[in-house]
């Protein structure tokens, strides 16, 4: 089997493996519980805010800053530990397979699982917000075109996100704590810097932004919200967003594929 073929069928083995997961069940539950509890407050929210603007927050709050990046990185270190942890892992790699394209075949497995989630997370809250019913102010309705900018940014920052998965969960023996310990702590910190800081440019967070307030033009609370807490306006000469993520997913992914390569793997139970 040629390079591409083990690429596919790791990649749809993976597939359906995350897909039989009870993370990826709760998350739905979640998603689904979430809208029903914005869509009970929305009658409130409508006579505060516009649509576009309402959903432009809790999208950006609940699925851009908290959801995407966790739920793909979790099952970025899944996908990559998943036949470690049930010991099928011996018959993978006894196999004459290039490691690098299994490696590749499980973050394409991750990624779509983890876009797919955060996509019908955001399509499930348009639509309870969207509902007859509520007046928003200035008669403006949460409008369907904002769903294609937010599903654009979850795709690119869930290729980003479960490639970091990877890599942690081939260098790390607790690969999810290193993860949250990343996304808290160097993320949180980091992307909120000055726009001189050229250490923003090693996050997910801050180029994501940068497409929102593209493809949004946010206005009023959403412009604060992606403005960050210094209140900084997207830098419009900075890299190319799309170039800037998908740099950070080649370098994570080369890391990922170089330990991934080297090292010897013992079975070992799920975090």
């Amino acid at each position: 089997m040629n390079a591409i073929g083990v690429i596919a069928v790791i990649a749809r083995q993976t597939t359906m493996r995350l897909l039989r997961s009870r993370m990826l069940l709760l998350l739905l539950l979640g998603a689904l519980f979430g809208a029903g509890a914005f869509l009970l407050a929305s009658r409130r929210l409508a006579m505060q805010e516009r649509g576009d603007v309402a959903f432009g927050m809790i999208t950006f709050a609940v699925y851009m800053q908290f959801v995407l990046p966790f739920c793909a990185l979790f099952f970025g270190v899944q996908g990559l530990q998943g036949d470690l942890e049930d010991r099928t892992s011996v018959y993978l790699f006894v196999r004459p397979l290039p490691r690098w394209a299994i490696l590749l075949g499980k973050w394409l497995a991750a990624s779509l699982v983890a876009a797919g989630c955060v996509a019908f997370g955001i399509g499930a809250l348009w639509l309870g917000l969207t509902l007859p019913g509520r007046e928003w102010r200035g008669a403006v309705v949460p409008p369907a075109a904002m769903i294609g900018g937010f599903v654009k940014a979850a795709g690119l920052g869930a290729l980003a996100y479960a490639a970091l998965g990877m890599l942690f969960g081939a260098w790390f023996q607790r690969p999810l704590i290193a993860g949250i310990v990343f996304l808290v702590g160097w993320e949180g910190a980091v992307a909120n810097l000055a726009q001189q800081a050229q250490a923003r440019a090693f996050t997910v967070n801050e180029p994501l932004r940068r497409m929102l307030w593209v493809e949004h033009a946010p206005r009023d609370d959403y412009a604060e919200m992606v403005r960050g807490p210094l209140g900084i306006t997207p830098d419009p000469e900075a890299l190319l967003p799309w170039l800037a993520v998908m740099r950070f997913a080649a370098i994570a992914l080369a890391l990922a594929v170089w330990i991934y390569s080297r090292r010897e793997y013992d079975a070992r139970t799920g975090e």
